[in-house]
């Protein structure tokens, strides 16, 4: 048993993912050295705020409602991108992927966050996109409004 619960904390601290537990307030309650380095704050640090604190506004409605969805078993789980403020306040992107670890009686103890860095990828689709669209005539009534500039 210690020995397994050795290789679940070295996975969870050493891997190449953001990991974080998630309270059903939202605040963060266990984060990993990877989500700590793509976000530039500490684990203390985080372990004070909630993802709110760090979405992007405009992707706070659509990410609240899938926890939501989530912890009252309307979902298993979801995936999205979204935006998140780094501590400098720069913006990155990341690929969220969500699901709920439930105690005995199937009641919700927290979120689990499997999170990605993406913003590269974000760049260069934003980049071929903006290039695409230089070389046609812009059609009426089409948004484009770029993150990134």
């Amino acid at each position: 048993m210690r020995e397994s619960e050795e290789r679940f904390r070295r996975v969870f601290e050493e891997g190449p993912l953001g990991v974080a537990l998630v309270g059903r307030d939202y605040r963060f309650l266990k984060v990993n050295g990877a989500l700590c380095r793509m976000v530039g704050y500490s684990e203390a640090e985080l372990t004070q705020m909630s993802f709110a604190d760090i979405t992007y506004p405009e992707d706070m409605v659509v990410n609240r409602g899938l926890a939501e969805r989530m912890f009252r078993r309307e979902i298993p789980g979801y995936w999205l991108q979204k935006a998140v403020r780094e501590e400098d306040g720069d913006i990155i992107w990341i690929s969220l992927t969500a699901s709920v670890i439930r105690d005995a009686e199937g009641e919700p103890l927290y979120g689990l966050a499997m999170i990605v860095d993406i913003t590269e990828s974000k760049r260069a689709e934003a980049e071929a996109l903006a290039t695409a669209e230089a070389g046609e005539p812009r059609r009426a009534g089409r948004r484009h409004r770029p993150r990134f500039q």
